[in-house]
């Protein structure tokens, strides 16, 4: 099978400050590594454009305060890719929840297991001074999720160990709420084997039901009731990327669509990470400054 792509009729550009100012575009996709996204970022949106930036949104909070910052002023969209937002399967547990068909939450678990990502260019993603680790690139999306469920936690208490990228590449967080009474964990790593491959999951627990998700089985999504049969709910169709992609392109069109992520809840997600890292490093819990 041959995967090479024609671009004999598309503009190719080396030089990403030539392609925003000659292109005549109306967005940009920044999909380079985590340690160029502020750069070209901010670059995209001085030029006038609207820009769908991959997750995590940069390798710091000082960057992503840069990032929003260059967003306001300029007034066009920034979006970042926290595609499981966008999920159906998240999003009809969200749903559930915001229901209260079960009764109270009592408790949640997410997971988010993967092999060591040997795949992409220069290895990059296996070096933490360009990637932030597994904790940072990929463990984010559910502290990102728990964000969008319960808001930021008071305070967080994490376990981890550093992998090949030198730094954190398995964690488990506990998500702490004062002013409520759940338990709250995820846990997140790409240490597995390459015949693992890949695993998302969660468990939620309600007063009068479980539900589960789990990406390696079909079907994906079951609800466990307490009285009454398990059943598979319907949900949206697509997956998360197509989601997030129809997302942006409504709202840079105008359309009037309900809001699912801001750049400044971006930048708190990475803000989340940074307090899940110094709990990590101090083996105390600590509490998430916003």
């Amino acid at each position: 099978q041959n995967n090479e792509i024609d671009l004999s009729s598309v503009d190719v550009f080396t030089d990403a400050a030539a392609m925003f100012k000659e292109a005549n575009l109306d967005a940009v996709s920044i999909t380079l590594p985590t340690y160029l996204h502020k750069e070209y970022t901010i670059k995209a949106l001085n030029a006038g454009l609207n820009v769908l930036c991959e997750k995590p949104m940069a390798l710091n909070s000082a960057e992503c305060h840069e990032m929003v910052e260059a967003s306001e002023k300029c007034g066009t969209v920034l979006q970042v890719g926290h595609c499981i937002r966008f999920w159906p399967e998240y999003n009809k547990a969200k749903e559930i929840i915001k229901s209260g068909k079960y009764g109270r939450l009592k408790a949640a678990n997410f997971h988010r297991l993967s092999l060591s990502p040997t795949w992409v260019w220069d290895n990059w993603l296996l070096d933490a001074q360009r990637s932030g680790g597994a904790l940072l690139d990929l463990h984010i999306h559910d502290a990102d999720y728990i964000q969008y469920l319960f808001g930021i936690p008071s305070f967080v208490s994490a376990r981890a160990v550093k992998g090949s990228s030198g730094g954190y590449d398995h964690a488990v967080a506990q998500y702490m709420y004062d002013d409520e009474d759940m338990v709250i964990t995820a846990e997140g790593g790409w240490i597995m084997t390459k015949s693992f491959g890949f695993q998302m999951s969660f468990e939620m627990i309600f007063e009068k039901a479980v539900v589960c998700y789990d990406s390696k089985k079909k079907p994906t999504l079951n609800v466990f009731p307490d009285s009454g049969e398990a059943f598979t709910p319907e949900i949206e169709s697509g997956n998360g990327y197509l989601l997030e992609l129809q997302h942006f392109i409504k709202t840079i069109s105008g359309q009037n669509i309900p809001e699912v992520i801001t750049p400044r809840q971006s930048l708190l997600s990475l803000k989340l990470i940074e307090a899940e890292k110094r709990s990590a490093d101090s083996f105390q819990k600590v509490e998430v400054y916003c």
